[in-house]
């Protein structure tokens, strides 16, 4: 089986993008609407394509029609500037094989608020890549092996390797089997509320950003009410202890819902920011992150039976379809009648008043 092309422009496949439907959104593939039937690979899957050709098969035979797999940072470059990319272009052609469009996930400098898919030249060189430091339970400052995001150099080396990537790729995938990619996994700092080296107590003491200040002070109603609380929290202590103490708790710098009015403004190339739910309150947090209008995209949730039924709720989003029997469904009757409705989405093409479906996708 194989990919069919459909959507050309002068004989070249059209590249995937959203589109405004009604009250929703549109991924458009190969020039027509498409329902994501996703599902996604373990960690490092991807990092052999002799084991991919063992799981193809497996994997077709749960009816999903998108891979979401990884590509990392170590694994491309794994000596400065010398980029290899012998095990992606051997699993990249067999998912369109098999009839699979793909979503890469990028571990670059960060993989579920940890660095341990950066390259080992990055790993063995803290001096020029500096680590985060963390408080310990006994108020110790600690070195993290996570890396500092305010040097320049540890910046640049993980855009260029990126950037690599996405070089390699417009020029290997004509056929656009890659559909999306989402560009690290879960930043930010674990075990502490921020960065506690000197260059982050330098800026942390310094003035905040006039920008921020202004984008906060112009956002009246459109700002997130756990952020404004925040705010209100934050300026109630300072005055009540006249400036004298810093604010206890706040976000680790991830894009937690507190601070997505934040990550929304500042990060402009990024299409859409995407939740990862397992403990939440899962209806909630699909809510939450359609904030600002933005397409819902679940990357990750729990891979069983009950995770696939919850996506009937992201789905719901739409206001378009309603399940049946959705607590009884196994993950097989899901994909069933996802791929069922999925006939429906290219109905949207003509009924744009109705509205179409939000992104989702599922663990397996």
């Amino acid at each position: 089986m194989s990919a069919t092309i459909t959507g050309t422009v002068n004989g070249t496949p059209e590249l995937p993008r959203l589109r405004r439907a009604g009250k929703s959104w549109q991924l458009l593939v190969d020039g027509k609407p498409f329902l994501i039937l996703g599902g996604e690979l373990q960690n490092s899957s991807m990092s052999s394509a002799h084991y991919m050709d063992t799981a193809w098969q497996n994997i077709a035979k749960m009816g999903v029609n998108t891979i979401l797999g990884t590509v990392s940072w170590e694994d491309i470059e794994p000596e400065e500037g010398q980029f290899v990319f012998t095990e992606f272009d051997g699993a990249l052609p067999a998912a369109r094989e098999h009839g699979f469009r793909m979503i890469l996930v990028w571990f670059g400098s960060f993989k579920n608020g940890m660095s341990r898919y950066t390259p080992s030249w990055v790993k063995t060189n803290p001096q020029r890549f500096p680590r985060m430091q963390h408080r310990d339970s006994n108020g110790s400052i600690q070195v993290s092996n996570i890396i500092s995001i305010f040097h320049d150099e540890c910046v640049q080396a993980d855009a260029k390797a990126f950037a690599s990537l996405m070089q390699h790729l417009s020029e290997t995938d004509a056929a656009k089997t890659v559909i999306m990619v989402q560009v690290e996994n879960e930043v930010g700092l674990l075990g502490d509320s921020r960065d506690r080296s000197k260059r982050a107590n330098q800026l942390f003491s310094s003035p905040v950003p006039m920008e921020l200040v202004r984008f906060l002070e112009q956002g009246g109603d459109s700002l997130r009410p756990e952020l404004k609380s925040y705010l209100a929290g934050v300026a109630s202590y300072l005055k009540g202890t006249a400036g004298g103490g810093k604010p206890g708790e706040y976000p680790s710098g991830g894009a937690v819902i507190w601070v997505l009015d934040i990550w929304q403004r500042f990060t402009p190339t990024l299409h859409f920011i995407s939740p990862d739910i397992y403990t939440a309150d899962y209806s909630k947090t699909c809510s939450d992150y359609c904030h600002r209008d933005q397409p819902l995209f679940v990357p990750e949730q729990h891979r069983n039976d009950f995770g696939a039924r919850r996506i009937w709720e992201a789905i719901g989003l739409s206001e378009i379809f309603e399940a049946k029997n959705p607590r009884k469904a196994s993950t097989k009757k899901v994909i069933v009648d996802l791929d069922e409705i999925g006939q429906v989405v290219n109905i949207q093409e003509v009924k744009k008043d109705q509205g179409a479906l939000n992104l989702c996708l599922f663990n397996r």
